[in-house]
Parts: structure tokens; C-alpha cells; sequence
């Protein structure tokens, strides 16, 4: 990841910023955006529409464009593809966002496109308004919108064994070899298999996303299986969404990549 040259200062305070906005996601339990008797903007936020200047500014399936606002006054998300983060200032009605700071990751050129859109358009909002659930940002020439990040299903999710059934690349689905787990445990710990390698590392929440910091993987694997292993690692490597149906676990990272898992197979 390449850091911004000339400002370590903010990257450091970036950093502290997501990861404070990482904790308290992560321990908020199913609660996705606004906090009792504060203000209501408080919370994580996905876009769902906007313009810039007269054209608009459309979300990339898999890209998420997101923001997060902390009781702490700080703010950070997702850029579609770079994190970013700063603080803020909310005073009915009227927003500043401070000390705005954003890695150098590369994305797709249509990725990187939605970005400086999305970035240029925060760095201009002036005013913000939550009602009928949404929350909008807008200034001169200048308007987003976003809707609650949606919950990941914490109490379904952890404390169950995952076997993995089945490889998702856009609209193709292929079959899985070997026996490739994931387990999530209350202590943020996770484990599991690629059906080749062992998988460890930790696990947390940030704006409705899976996310496995410390994501290790230790053995080797024999050639029928080193495509799926770099696969699975691929899609942990995340962010990803979650959605689970009964038995069900699916996981689907940026680029349509994806995998489901089960809890009643083994």
C-alpha cells in the first residue's frame, strides 16, 4: 500500500481513526447507524446516489462507497477502493470534515473514476439532513446520499463451523476439493483451512464489512489445489459482505468473488 509522501502526521491519525471506528463496529452488535440521544448522523453509512457538479455519481456493485461517523468526532470509510479518514465537526445541520487523509491504494480504472468523484464530493459538503432513514450530505453543486449500512448477523455468524461448498467468480460457481473451513470465535480469533493450508488470524466489523486482519496462512498444497487456495485467500483478504440464509454463509469480496460456505455439511 503506498502512503501518502508528505503527510506521515495524518496518515498516523487516519489510521487511529479507522481504528477506532473498526472497534466500535465491531462491538456495537447489530446497531448499523445512529446512536441514542445523539445525534443521529452517528453511525456507518453506505452510498446509494449523488452528483457532482451536475453528473452523477454512480455506486459500483461490489465497491462500496462508505462513511462512518463516531461519538468520538471522528469520521472515516471507504473511498470504493482506499480508506480514508479525518475528524468532523456536526452542528445542526451544518458539517466540516478535518484533517482529511486517504491511503494510495490502485483500483480498476472505474474504481479509481468513482472515487475521485466520491472524494472531491465530501470534500464539498457543507450541510447534512437524516430523515426517513437516509442520510444527505450536500453543499455547493454537491449531493450524497446513503442508506444504513446494513447489520452482519454477529450471533449467526460466529461460534458455528463454516465448510466451504462453493467457489463464486462473477456468474460462474465451481465446486470445491479438499475440506476448506472457517471458524469466527467471540475473541475475534479465526480459523479455518483453504483445503490445503491452515488459515488464523482475527476478525472484525468495519461499515458492514468482514474484514480478517492478521490473515496467515501456514503449509503447502499440491498443484490440484493451489488455484483454490489462492482463491479463498483472495476473498478473505476482503472487505467482504456477509449474508447468511439458515445453513448458508456467503462471503463476496470486491470483483463478484465470493464463497459459501455451510454449517451442515462434515
Amino acid at each position: 500500500m503506498a502512503l501518502p509522501p508528505t503527510a506521515p502526521s495524518r496518515l498516523l491519525r487516519l489510521l487511529a481513526t479507522l481504528i477506532g471506528l473498526t472497534l466500535v463496529t465491531a462491538c456495537g452488535g447489530d446497531e448499523t447507524s445512529g446512536e441514542p440521544g445523539g445525534d443521529p448522523a452517528i453511525g456507518d453509512w453506505v452510498l446509494v446516489s449523488g452528483t457532482l457538479g451536475g453528473a452523477p455519481i454512480e455506486p459500483i456493485s461490489g465497491y462500496d462507497a462508505t462513511i462512518s461517523f463516531g461519538a468520538d468526532g471522528s469520521f472515516g470509510g471507504r473511498a470504493a477502493c482506499n480508506g480514508y479518514g479525518g475528524t468532523t465537526s456536526l452542528d445542526d445541520g451544518s458539517i466540516r470534515l478535518d484533517e482529511f487523509a486517504i491511503t494510495e491504494m490502485a483500483c480498476e480504472p472505474g474504481v479509481m473514476a468513482l472515487e475521485a468523484q466520491f472524494v472531491e464530493a465530501l470534500r464539498a459538503v457543507e450541510r447534512y439532513e437524516v430523515a426517513d432513514g437516509t442520510l444527505t450530505l450536500a453543499g455547493a453543486e454537491v449531493e450524497l446520499v446513503f442508506e444504513p449500512v446494513p447489520a452482519v448477523p454477529q450471533s449467526e455468524l460466529v461460534g458455528t463451523e463454516w465448510t466451504l461448498d462453493t467457489l463464486i467468480d462473477g456468474e460462474a460457481a465451481s465446486s470445491t476439493l479438499g475440506t476448506a473451513t472457517l471458524r469466527l470465535d467471540e475473541d475475534r480469533s479465526m480459523t479455518g483451512s483453504t483445503g490445503c493450508r491452515t488459515l488464523t488470524g482475527r476478525w472484525v466489523v468495519t461499515n458492514g464489512k468482514l474484514q480478517f486482519p492478521e490473515l496467515a496462512a501456514e503449509g503447502e498444497c499440491p498443484a490440484d489445489l493451489a488455484d483454490q487456495d489462492g482463491f479463498v485467500v483472495s476473498v478473505l483478504e476482503g472487505p467482504a459482505t456477509v449474508e447468511i440464509d439458515g445453513a448458508s454463509l456467503l462471503l463476496t469480496s470486491p470483483g463478484e468473488i465470493g464463497l459459501r460456505y455451510r454449517s451442515d455439511l462434515g
